[in-house]
């Protein structure tokens, strides 16, 4: 018999076609999505420590099996008192793993751990916490269903914002291996802690959030709709239609199987309107768009008008025609068949004062924290990388800073980026990001009281904060892309990870080319990013960056892998191989170079 699990319950709620194609075990972008590989990695270590935080606990997690490990759950259960660990609840199809039930008398407490963090014992928001209200709900439910002699009391238990370890190292205190994947794609995860069990035990990281009156409101219709889901479960499995619509833009099914048309789901959804490049899903900021013009666009689909030639003219625009949405660039989408610099761009980047300094930070954000005295989810900067054009033909010189000690590294990394940059000159980004950093840096500095006065000016100057009345020095050149960029083969993004590409195709500068060849030298000699495909266009640089070959070709091309590899340095299970960690200092160094020359070539190439 076919179950509807917490995970297929997620899926079907998002849409319910969905739960045919998890069933089938069609393929999945989450399947490499390494941003949620990541946080779900973080899950696993706030989950151990849950349950290290509730002695006595038995672990049923091992039992793969639902109805074995429901059986085994429900004689357990026969205790007058036990702490149960992924216990097993089965009702008709209806199956749940509840994280951590603490059984006392006839009162069960159903605890389920999530690594998002939350400010203090606030009232939750609904809209914030959706997902995980539904997820406890519907074990709520079934609980009730299979024991329906007890009281359940639900609640979640999730990092605490407000709260500091202290526990120096927590996170590299929990040692995380991933074992062989399995036939059907599963991908055991074995969690370990290996520090001090009572400093852990006394640590008040996570908050217990009673969540009864949320999941009272939310299980009457809840209920109901998972019955109908597992209705299409049983006995052979049913594919539930769903309308197509702008929802579609985000799919895990989209784009999964382009090889496999009989497994794609989204082209069983779609049909032959998914072969009708470019799609009104491909549009600059689509949901504003619907959202703003009354779901226009999900009646065009609707109507199977789904290219973006069928969009009117009108709704791209908005009410005002002097003002269109987001600098037009969907208009532009619609008709631009060429690359588009404007006038004021190039002007903008003609006022810039030289020296002229292109930084980009690596940074991260983990559910536990590194250091003694840090919060959950609070952030550290670990790298840096600037490249200094000290004149208008001067070539680039390249700067670093990467942290590789265990230690907290945020004000070392801000002093030292401070050191290079000084005060003279323009200094760019590309997103708002470092001007984040730099600014809750400069919080950090208050908060563990860090006397460090130069820094403190300095930052001062150089941040942009209304709520402080600071406008910095900072300029955003990704905020100049939306206003002033438009290349067709963008399809209407201002990322960095399709400008570069985008301009490459259209640079006639020859020092561009040569600072692609001559990038840099890793272990194995020099790298060389400038290569052509079939029709001699330049591919792009990030898919160039060299593998490791000695860590299993692990390569670092996209900000969520510089955060993997840093933790892996420092704190995973590589952090005492002297090789590797040498290895992972170079991707890091390799990749965060090439974000500054990115920013450095589509700057020679706006100025003309």
């Amino acid at each position: 018999m076919r179950t509807l699990s917490k995970s297929d319950l997620k899926v079907a709620l998002d849409c319910p076609t969905k739960l045919f194609y998890r069933k089938q075990r069609f393929p999945s972008t989450l399947s490499d999505n390494d941003y949620l590989k990541l946080l779900a990695e973080g899950g696993y270590a706030v989950g151990l420590m849950a349950q290290l935080q509730h002695p006595g606990g038995i672990d049923l997690g091992g039992i793969g099996n639902g109805a074995e490990a429901a059986e085994r759950t429900r004689a357990l259960l026969a205790q007058e008192e036990v702490t149960l660990f992924e216990a097993a609840f089965l009702h008709d199809a209806f199956l749940v793993r509840v994280d951590i039930l603490v059984k006392r008398g006839d009162r069960l407490e159903l605890i389920e751990v999530k690594s998002k963090g939350i400010d203090g014992p606030y009232e939750l928001e609904d809209r914030d916490w959706q997902e995980y209200l539904d997820d406890v709900a519907y074990q709520t439910g079934v609980v009730r269903l299979a024991a329906p002699g007890c009281t359940v009391e639900p609640y979640l238990l999730v990092p605490d914002k407000t709260k500091r370890t202290a526990i120096d190292g927590l996170n590299g205190l929990f040692r995380i291996s991933r074992g062989a994947a399995e036939p059907g794609g599963f991908q055991p995860i074995d969690v370990r802690y290996t520090g001090d069990l009572e400093a852990l035990r006394a640590e008040d990281l996570l908050i217990k959030l009673p969540v009864r009156a949320h999941v009272e409101s939310l299980l009457p219709e809840l209920m109901v709709e998972a019955g109908q889901l597992a209705a299409s479960l049983n006995p052979t499995l049913q594919r539930i239609a769903t309308p197509i619509g702008l929802h579609c833009a985000s799919c895990e099914y989209r784009g999964a199987a382009p090889d496999d048309p009989a497994r794609d789901g989204f082209r069983q959804c779609w049909g032959p309107l998914a072969d009708a490049p470019p799609t009104v899903l491909d549009l600059y900021r689509a949901g504003n768009l619907n959202t703003w013009q009354g779901g226009a666009l999900d009646d065009l689909i609707a109507q199977g008008r789904v290219g973006i030639a069928d969009v009117p003219d009108s709704v791209l625009v908005g009410p005002k025609p002097e003002k269109p949405y987001f600098g037009g660039r969907p208009l532009m989408q619609k008709h631009q068949r060429s690359e588009r610099i404007d006038p004021a761009l190039r002007a903008a980047v003609q006022g810039w004062s030289y020296p002229l300094h292109f930084i980009d930070f690596e940074t991260s954000r983990m559910a536990l924290p590194y250091h003694r005295g840090m919060r959950p989810w609070e952030q550290i900067g670990f790298q840096w990388s600037c490249h200094t054009i000290a004149a208008p033909d001067a070539e680039p010189t390249h700067a670093e800073w990467l942290n590789t000690e265990e230690a907290f590294p945020s004000f070392a990394f801000a002093r030292s980026i401070m050191e290079h940059i000084g005060e003279a000159g323009t200094v760019l980004t590309w997103s708002g990001h470092e001007n984040t950093v730099l600014r809750d840096i400069r919080c950090q500095m208050d908060t563990y009281t860090h006397a460090d006065a130069t820094l403190a000016r300095w930052l001062d100057a150089v941040v942009r904060d209304k709520d402080r009345g600071l406008d910095g020095r900072l300029t955003d050149m990704n905020a100049l892309a939306v206003q002033g960029y438009f290349h067709p083969d963008t399809k209407g993004r201002t990322s960095i990870k399709y400008t570069l590409p985008a301009v490459l195709k259209e640079q006639r500068s020859p020092r561009i080319r040569r600072w692609l060849e001559h990038f840099g030298t890793c272990a194995d000699g020099p790298v060389d990013l400038w290569a052509t495909d079939d029709q001699g266009l330049p591919l792009n640089p990030y898919g160039l960056l060299p593998a490791i070959d000695r860590i299993d070709g692990y390569a670092v091309r996209e900000g969520t892998g510089a955060m993997t590899a840093y933790a892996d340095m420092l704190y995973g299970e590589l952090r005492d191989q002297s090789e590797a960690r040498a290895a992972l200092s170079e991707a890091l160094r390799l990749y965060c170079r090439l974000d500054t020359l990115a920013m450095v070539i589509i700057w020679e190439h706006w100025r003309g």
